[in-house]
């Protein structure tokens, strides 16, 4: 089942599930994660390992 049908079959409205849920594939997980200025970053500008790490089930 994928998470549009989820979400239909949880009884939310096909047309507010479509208007605000994101299908995620790829690298997008972590644009939309890291995008923050607000986030610890090394000097480099790279999130912190221990945040990269919280997250590291996404690149599976």
């Amino acid at each position: 089942m994928n998470h549009i049908q989820e979400w239909t079959a949880s009884s939310v409205d096909e047309q507010l599930t479509r208007l605000n849920v994101r299908s995620l594939e790829g690298s997008s997980p972590f644009e939309y994660l890291f995008y923050s200025d607000s986030l610890p970053r090394r000097n480099d500008g790279r999130v912190l390992n221990s945040i990269l790490e919280r997250y590291q089930h996404l690149e599976q």
